[in-house]
């Protein structure tokens, strides 16, 4: 009985060493600065991505929309640098950007705060109006300027779109 008992508990022990379960392998990603303005760069460090592997990125906006933002391929350590440009036409709020690898499908997940960007403060003599009544979508609206240069082009753009000039 008692040798039975220890070739119980030597098979036991055996069984559970084959049977542990493997530790996960993980990607990380790290954004920096974490917090920026609108018209500003953050670097990308990231690791744990299989060697030469090309890695997804995209990148969720505070409305929860998603944006696709490319592919870079990670070195020989499976590691991956980059930059990442926010246009001062992007909203502000919180944004997570998440990277997966094309053949491993390891993930990686990181924030980043986006404040609005500081405008450059208007030239002294210079002034713009704006036509202040309700149109229907679609129409027109007109702005009138003074103490700009003779011939001076001027336009007013609104995020991704130039809308005059």
């Amino acid at each position: 009985m008692r040798r039975n008992f220890g070739l119980v508990a030597l098979l036991a022990l055996i069984i559970s060493a084959f049977a542990a379960p493997a530790r996960a392998a993980s990607a990380s990603l790290i954004i920096n600065p974490t917090s920026i303005s609108q018209d500003d760069t953050v670097s990308l460090t990231l690791s744990g991505f299989t060697p030469k592997e090309i890695v997804s990125f995209w990148l969720t906006l505070p409305d929860y929309s998603v944006e696709s933002s490319g592919d870079l391929v990670a070195d020989v350590d499976g590691a991956v640098s980059g930059y990442m440009y926010i246009s001062v036409g992007m909203p502000v709020g919180t944004y997570s950007l998440s990277a997966r690898g094309n053949s491993s499908g390891m993930l990686a997940t990181a924030q980043m705060e986006v404040k609005a960007a500081v405008g450059v403060p208007a030239s002294s003599g210079v002034a713009i109006d704006v036509e202040q009544r309700t149109l229907p979508q679609g129409d027109c609206f007109y702005f009138t300027g003074a103490g700009y240069a003779r011939y001076y082009v001027a336009g007013v753009a609104r995020p991704s779109t130039l809308v005059g000039s």
